[in-house]
């Protein structure tokens, strides 16, 4: 596409009432664009209004959006959705992941309807349509490969984790991809695939994958499995729809979108959810589900056996490329520039930060009460000495320690009335100029180590973690001369019976040795 779009036209976005649409429609409405978009039925129309109301857009805006009620499985008003229109985003197409009866009811409609859409931009002369596919098309079923994905690869069929939903993707696009090709007079076509995708969610629906999230605050999630996941903010991947509608090096070309060039642990995102949330995530799940179980689950439930192929396997993307690739075809993030930076030489989105966008995300959270003061105890095995620290939390967020108690010798009580002590302290006792786990100054007062580093470097680490009504229990693992946290054992009501807490002090204390070895 060499000329310019004419501002005059609308821009066709189909399936309106979704979560990625919406965006794009949100977006297009922003820069002064006409919108149409297409939804099943026109009864939905003031419902998909008020969302969009909802959501930002003002009655102006509102007053250039369109409705026409067209359907992916079926012929009939795909005509009229077309009339008029230079660019077509075709976002519509059905999103069941994982294990579904019927795969026909998910690849069917994504197929032709990708066709149906290319067959009616045809006809009405339409320049150019861009293509949500998705992540599924490129990065599965390939089994733990040691590989960077691009937009060079596709996802096997029949290969390990696919399910239908990424089967719907990949035969979706490649069948686009051959029309284009084997068709005269075929639109331009642009393929946009987004990995996992997060962000404000438009209305009551909580849709894409923000349902992993809901699934991690509603306490619906029992643990975490070992499984990585790679994210992407919904308003990126709009940008990424508006700018590819008009940059003249997009065409033809599959444009990955990501944010990250490494998947991100889901322990990590709940971490995450909860030090930003507190109590109001405190469903949010803390302990691991071994891979064994999973996987042996897997063999009679079908729904698991995609994540169990992903189990230990973090999959890597490229975060940015040199000018004069071909996925630099577009760029720019969501302050709605995409299109001037088009073809600028780097595709990194402008919302790298994770953090941001897992935070960001309306509607998931409920307010709850606040549950009392955190109190948190330090908890070191060094030689046969128990070492239990108390600390307290600064103003500005940073734990210092106060004060350490040294037992001699394994006994469960006595080492769950240390920590219970010490947490109760840490709610109370000022804290001193220490911070956690320094690499400098002095090692517990009672212990034979002459510095905290020499202590550091021969001791093990458990953390007991009060929140409220209830009391976590991490094991860590040394990295260097510092501590980080890297499993929980297990979570009690608070309070608790000593023993019962000594019990579970002693069990993450052999998990944190066998973390560092």
């Amino acid at each position: 596409m060499t000329e310019a779009l004419n501002d005059a036209t609308p821009v066709l976005v189909t399936g309106g009432s979704g979560f990625i649409a919406g965006h794009c429609i949100l977006q297009l409405l922003a820069t002064g664009r006409s919108v149409r978009t297409t939804i099943r039925s026109l009864s939905r129309e003031s419902a998909a209004r008020a969302v969009l109301t909802q959501a930002g857009a003002s009655d102006e805006e509102l007053s250039r959006l369109e409705f026409v009620a067209a359907d992916l499985t079926d012929d009939r008003g795909w005509s009229d959705a077309v009339s008029g229109v230079e660019v077509i985003l075709h976002v519509a197409s059905p999103v069941m992941p994982g294990h579904v009866k019927n795969e026909d009811d998910v690849i069917v409609p994504a197929r032709e309807g990708a066709l149906r859409v290319l067959r009616a931009a045809r006809g009405a002369g339409v320049r150019r349509v861009v293509l949500t596919s998705a992540f599924h098309a490129v990065g599965f079923g390939h089994g733990h490969i040691d590989h960077v994905f691009t937009e060079d690869d596709w996802s096997p069929l029949n290969g390990p984790g696919m399910d239908a939903y990424g089967r719907s993707k990949v035969l979706a696009e490649q069948a686009a991809w051959e029309y284009v090709r084997s068709t005269r007079g075929a639109p331009e076509l642009v393929t946009i695939l987004p990995v996992a995708v997060l962000g404000p969610i438009m209305g009551d629906a909580v849709t894409g994958s923000n349902h992993l999230l809901q699934q991690m605050l509603s306490g619906g999630m029992p643990g975490f499995p070992d499984v990585a996941i790679p994210i992407v903010d919904v308003r990126d991947v709009a940008a990424a729809h508006v700018a590819a509608a008009s940059a003249p090096r997009a065409a033809g070309q599959r444009i990955l979108l990501t944010s990250q060039e490494s998947a991100i642990p889901m322990r990590e995102i709940g971490a995450l959810l909860k030090s930003a949330f507190g109590e109001r995530a405190s469903k949010v799940p803390t302990r691991s589900l071994p891979s064994l179980i999973l996987r042996l689950a897997a063999r009679f439930r079908p729904e698991l056996r995609g994540p169990a192929a992903e189990l230990g396997y973090v999959k890597r993307r490229p975060s940015a490329r040199p000018a004069g690739n071909r996925s630099s075809a577009v760029a720019g993030g969501r302050d709605g520039r995409g299109a001037q930076h088009a073809g600028s030489g780097t595709r990194r989105l402008t919302r790298p930060s994770s953090d941001a966008m897992l935070l960001d995300v309306r509607g998931l959270l409920r307010k709850r009460s606040t549950g009392s003061r955190a109190g948190l105890a330090g908890v070191y095995l060094y030689g046969d000495q128990w070492v239990i620290t108390t600390h307290n939390q600064t103003r500005d967020g940073v734990w210092l320690e106060s004060s350490a108690v040294v037992l001699d010798g394994t006994d469960p009580s006595a080492l769950g009335r240390a920590c219970q002590e010490a947490i109760d302290r840490s709610r109370k006792v000022p804290a001193v100029n220490r911070r956690l786990n320094p690499s400098t100054g002095p090692a517990p007062s009672a212990v034979g180590a002459r510095s905290w580093r020499a202590f550091a470097h021969q001791a093990f680490n458990v953390v007991v973690d009060r929140q409220g009504d209830t009391v976590a229990i991490h094991s860590t693992q040394r990295v260097h001369d510092h501590f980080a946290i890297a499993a929980e054992g297990v979570r009690l009501s608070w309070p608790c019976d000593v023993t019962v807490l000594g019990e579970a002090v002693i069990d993450a204390m052999e998990l944190s040795r066998a973390h560092t070895g």
